[in-house]
């Protein structure tokens, strides 16, 4: 029977998850430099074992008590954690805000045995709604817990209820795992017998400020915490992370391992895809009289760009038509180097009158002298050149006139002309010029 009865009970307290019957809840105070010294011996006497302290608030003012305060408390033995009141209007200033908590921080680790309470994010001011939107606002929540989580302490977001119902993702801090601080004072006596839920959104708090102090009477916030070996916890470890980065490859993945040097947790590894092509846009650019220095496109074996702070590029005889020379040097998350070519083509020209006469036609155009050493200039009975092409090549740049003859009376003819530049024995051409046509005589 001793056996049924033991069976049942445990059934009922896995149905009734938020009872506090499990275990005995904690009570403590939050101070902050309004309530000067904090009163350790004080606090034991009227049944408190823990403190809330104020670290400061944005990312630049630490609390005057705030040291003070943590000495007393860890000589007293008594448990503390910090929090943060924020003015985070984005991500960038919360992860400010972060970064200055766990600086903050690392200057009280002689007292760490007794930080055994959660670093909470004070989300309440006002000019906040009126500066982001609730979007904004949880991505700045998690933009400074996940930092804090990340350093080894814990994360805890304290609000009221309006913020909890208008502004905080409660389904976001449960699949988060943030732990919750709930602001909210109720007119009769405080029930404890059972874990307080946050207005009727279904997140329940850790913690409950249930009384708020006035620091004129020399009253201080009062809180409970339930489930106390869920929250207060001795820290494994402030981490210390160190980045060790395996370069990747044209053809070869690289990595990125992070681990903390103090404990030798590592995150998942970060696999840094290989570069699988490095290419010009196209293949010729056109003289400008300075040097040329067109990007290359880079991608990698997921078919992504690769951000252009990872490598850099040297060119060489890329400012005279010609053909140009690019080195790709890689660094930081890549290595290796990749040689690219390119062409430097002269400038084209355009055709300026085309007269027909007796199965004949007469073409000019546009000088264009620099950087060329002649023309090429077609006529064709099609406007693809494929029918009937006849070609003629002008050996100076200081002409610009041909004649074709024994063309086909009667017909249309498609004209055109480009430049080109004779190297190291080689031609290398313009783009046609724009295409005319003319009926022949």
């Amino acid at each position: 029977m001793k056996r049924v009865l033991s069976f049942l009970l445990g059934l009922v307290i896995l149905a009734c998850p938020f009872t506090a019957l499990a275990e005995d809840n904690n009570y403590g105070y939050d101070v902050s430099y309004h309530n000067s010294v904090i009163d350790c011996k004080a606090a034991t006497e009227n049944g408190k074992n823990f403190y809330m302290i104020r670290l400061g608030y944005s990312d630049k003012y630490i609390d005057d008590k705030f040291f003070e305060n943590v000495k007393t408390a860890a000589e007293n033995k008594m448990n503390f954690g910090v929090y943060l009141y924020s003015y985070a209007y984005n991500e960038s200033e919360a992860k400010k805000e972060a970064a200055f908590v766990i600086n903050t921080l690392s200057k009280i680790s002689g007292y760490i045995d007794y930080f055994t309470l959660p670093v909470a994010y004070d989300l309440e001011e006002s000019s906040i709604p009126a500066n982001a939107d609730k979007a904004m606002i949880n991505k700045i929540m998690t933009a400074f817990c996940d930092a804090v989580n990340d350093a080894g302490y814990t994360a805890m977001v304290y609000s009221n209820k309006n913020w909890f119902t208008n502004y905080l993702d409660t389904s976001l801090i449960k699949s988060k795992g943030y732990k919750v601080w709930y602001a909210y004072y109720p007119s009769g006596t405080p029930d404890f017998s059972k874990q307080i839920q946050v207005g009727s959104t279904g997140l329940y708090a850790d913690m409950w400020q249930y009384k708020k102090g006035d620091s004129n009477a020399g009253t201080l916030d009062e809180d409970v915490v339930f489930y106390p070996s869920s929250v207060i916890k001795k820290i494994s470890c402030v981490h210390s992370w160190k980045t060790t980065v395996i370069p990747a490859e044209i053809g070869k993945n690289g990595s990125i391992t992070v681990r903390c040097e103090k404990c030798q947790k590592a995150k998942p590894k970060t696999v840094i895809n290989a570069v699988k092509s490095v290419r010009f846009s196209r293949a010729s650019f056109v003289y400008t009289g300075k040097k040329l220095t067109p990007k290359p496109v880079i991608k990698n074996s997921s078919g992504e760009t690769v951000n252009t702070k990872y490598y850099s590029v040297d060119y060489k005889d890329n400012a005279e038509v010609g053909t140009a020379t690019a080195v790709v040097n890689f660094k930081g998350n890549y290595k290796g180097t990749k040689k690219l070519k390119f062409t430097v083509v002269p400038k084209g020209t355009k055709l300026s009158k085309l007269s027909a006469g007796r199965c004949r036609l007469t073409v000019k155009w546009k000088k264009q002298k620099v950087q060329s050493s002649g023309y090429e200039v077609q006529c064709a009975l099609n406007n693809k050149f494929s029918k009937g092409k006849s070609s003629k090549t002008v050996k100076s740049v200081k002409k610009n006139s041909a004649v074709f003859n024994k063309l086909k009376s009667g017909k249309k003819y498609y004209v055109r002309v480009r430049t080109y530049k004779t190297v190291s024995g080689k031609k290398i051409y313009s783009s046609w010029s724009k295409v005319k046509r003319i009926k022949v005589k």
